[in-house]
């Protein structure tokens, strides 16, 4: 199976991205497929945001982590550097399409979060078509992300493209005084950090391990899985 991780370029490669590149390129290597990286670098928000500068700096930071970890990717690719030709490959598909490719023709997405993301719909659809050009049978990500999967299908199904195997599993988590995420924004467990106190990629892996084999306290629900996998202060504490 072919796999990739397709991190926002937006700041920092930090052990939740680890995580679920572990389990990409581990599924894509043990399968004989390939595992590749595909940086999403031309959301507006972020390019209005940080600017293109910020936008290229974390993508080159997270390709010096992942090389500093010792992980074998495949192949890197931007999408912005694709857009065209992406673009070009809808608009040579036959039969019915489900956007123009220069503007917002895509049925509204319903997802919850506080403000639209108006480009989403054209995003998703440029994604789909990527995927397919990469041969990319097989995807699995954090379920923050779950609200896309049924407009992906959607731009499968009009496309007559084939739609990847979708693995959504819990996000790394983590619980001091309250449950909070593991990500960008928060800043928090950043691999540049945990290299500058001296952590190995081993030490790394083992902190995932750590956080991943715990059992949901109690009979199963879904407040117990949403703690899995979670690291705790004591956890950290015997690594750092």
């Amino acid at each position: 199976m072919n796999t990739r991780f397709n991190p926002t370029a937006n700041g920092q490669l930090h052990l939740g991205h680890l995580y679920l590149i572990l389990l990409n390129q581990r599924t894509a290597k043990k399968s004989g497929g390939r595992f590749l990286v595909r940086f999403d670098d031309d959301q507006p928000h972020w390019i209005q945001s940080i600017g293109k500068q910020g936008v290229a700096d974390s993508c080159q930071s997270i390709i010096e982590d992942l090389d500093w970890m010792g992980i074998d990717v495949d192949g890197y690719s931007y999408q912005s550097r694709e857009r065209e030709a992406n673009e070009q490959f809808i608009k040579d598909l036959p039969g019915i399409r489900p956007l123009s490719v220069s503007g917002y023709g895509a049925p509204p997405m319903i997802v919850s979060c506080d403000r639209p993301y108006p480009y989403v719909p054209y995003l998703t659809a440029i994604k789909v078509a990527q995927d397919y050009r990469e041969q990319v049978d097989c995807v699995i990500r954090g379920d923050d992300l779950i609200s896309e999967f049924s407009l992906y299908c959607y731009f499968c199904e009009r496309l007559s493209i084939p739609i990847p195997t979708f693995f959504y599993v819990p996000k790394l988590l983590y619980q001091g005084d309250d449950l909070t995420d593991v990500s960008k924004t928060r800043g928090n467990f950043r691999v540049r950090d945990l290299r500058a106190k001296g952590l190995t990629p081993q030490t790394m892996v083992s902190i995932l391990a750590t956080a991943c084999l715990k059992v949901p306290k109690g009979e199963w629900s879904f407040e117990n899985i949403k703690q899995i996998p979670a690291l705790t202060s004591e956890d950290f504490s015997r690594w750092v």
